[in-house]
């Protein structure tokens, strides 16, 4: 329970306590209430500049195949033992979570297209056609253990705007292909110079959920809140 605590510390209060809580200010009202409407209601979620700057979490928007754009927050953070790399687990307001690994997709909860339980193996560095091996488990159906054979392209550089930031990205196209399955999925990724993804578009699996990330603070640019 203290891990717990001190990770909602570093992030600040978690969202859904924001949402349960009527906000850690009074500023944050408006963006509750703007949350709400967007799992209720049926249009995309559309939050201010002003208050998306003003909200000092990392957060993203997030559309899972054609359905309505949602809104997330990182609300917790934890070191993968095994790559030694941080795992960032984005919550929604509906108790939806992705978690994700250096910018691609290991493991989802709650999603309403179905759930990634797990994808393992060391994540590849921005190379081309640098091969490597992953491993996928569903939770739809208990399929576990599906290897996946992976390559990446690279498709050159492109300008992507959000709310908050215009950045010229480079763009990756990660194709993943699962012999037993016979069959291939295709994520793409846009990248900073630092290597931090920040859009991305990317299946659970084949014939899966497609799911668009747009980040818009990156966790690496939130300051700790004082305790």
């Amino acid at each position: 329970m203290k891990t717990i605590n001190r990770r909602l510390r570093q992030q600040g209060c978690a969202f859904i306590m924001l949402a349960l809580l009527s906000g850690c200010s009074q500023r944050f009202a408006g963006i509750n209430d703007t949350v709400q409407e967007a799992f209720l209601g049926l249009s995309d979620i559309e939050i201010s500049q002003q208050q998306l700057q003003d909200l000092p979490y990392a957060s993203t928007y997030v559309r899972i195949n054609d359905d309505r754009r949602v809104f997330m927050v990182l609300a917790y953070i934890e070191k993968n033992q095994k790559t030694g790399n941080n795992q960032l687990k984005w919550v929604s307001n509906d108790g939806g979570m992705i978690v994700t690994e250096q910018g691609r997709i290991v493991k989802t909860h709650k999603l309403f297209a179905g759930n990634l339980a797990r994808r393992s193996g060391s994540v590849p560095s921005w190379r081309n056609n640098m091969p490597w091996s992953t491993l996928y488990d569903w939770q739809d159906d208990q399929q576990y253990g599906h290897v996946g054979n992976l390559n990446m392209l690279y498709l050159g550089k492109e300008t992507i705007t959000t709310p908050l930031w215009t950045e010229q990205l480079n763009h990756w196209q990660e194709n993943i292909t699962f012999p037993d399955l016979d069959a291939t999925i295709y994520n793409q990724y846009w990248v900073n110079r630092n290597g931090e993804v920040l859009k991305s578009v990317q299946y659970l699996g084949p014939d899966m959920a497609r799911i668009e990330m747009d980040i818009l603070k990156p966790y690496q640019e939130q300051a700790e809140v004082a305790q």
